[in-house]
């Protein structure tokens, strides 16, 4: 079994409440919260509105398959959601 972490510093620069940092935030959990060998959390900066940091975990036999929804999700989050990738994190447990 394998086990991969993603974090996720994301820039909001288009959020100017927290109200809009929730809509987008929830726009890319919703996504990717719904596979079922994936989980999504807000990790740091719960109260800021232009900055987050979202944890991803993905499990699986296959590390291939791990590797490939991590992309998609890094992907994702880096073009088609109002944010820029500040950091990005991959550890593997």
């Amino acid at each position: 079994m394998f086990i991969g972490l993603l974090k996720l510093e994301l820039r909001l620069s288009g959020c100017s409440s927290l109200k809009q940092k929730r809509q987008t935030l929830n726009a890319i959990k919703d996504r990717f919260g719904k596979h079922k060998n994936v989980a999504v959390t807000e990790s740091n900066f719960n109260d800021v509105h232009q900055r987050a940091e979202l944890s991803f975990i993905c499990m699986s036999n296959d590390k291939s398959l791990i590797e490939a929804m991590l992309a998609k999700i890094s992907h994702f989050c880096g073009c088609e959601v109002d944010a820029q990738i500040v950091n990005e994190y991959v550890e593997w447990l």
